[in-house]
């Protein structure tokens, strides 16, 4: 079934529909030398280093079932970007590490890393070209 924001919702921006992706860091890669010098790597279930949230607005509720995220997430398509942390016991945000919104770009902060450009789909601080 999928997710209907309230109407009037700062999130929803016109885009009524929703599907959300859950998505985390679920293990690591641990390189053990066994008896005879041999490197061998095994996959070692820990806590996640991080969890995250991916929230896909939709215009029409039939788009929902067509997309497909390996496929059709582009870096340049990114509009909204946090990081942040909760209270263990709830989802209120305790600290509000990163944000960007490609509406307000001049607003956009990183309390961690300041302006260092950010590897990967972080979409905001980019390196600069010459």
């Amino acid at each position: 079934m999928p997710s209907t924001l309230p109407k009037g919702s700062d999130l929803d921006r016109g885009w009524p529909y929703a599907r959300i992706y859950y998505l985390s860091s679920t293990h690591s890669e641990k390189q053990q030398t066994v008896g005879s010098g041999e490197i061998k790597s095994s996959s070692v279930e820990e806590e996640p280093l991080w969890v995250a949230e991916l929230t896909v607005f939709f215009e029409e509720c039939s788009d929902i079932n067509l997309f497909r995220p390996a496929r059709e997430l582009k870096k340049n398509g990114i509009s909204f970007a946090c990081a942040y942390s909760t209270r263990p016991d709830s989802d209120i945000v305790e600290e509000l590490y990163y944000e960007y919104d490609h509406q307000d770009p001049e607003d956009a902060f990183n309390i961690l890393f300041d302006d260092m450009p950010l590897p990967g789909w972080w979409p905001w601080p980019k390196e600069r070209t010459s």
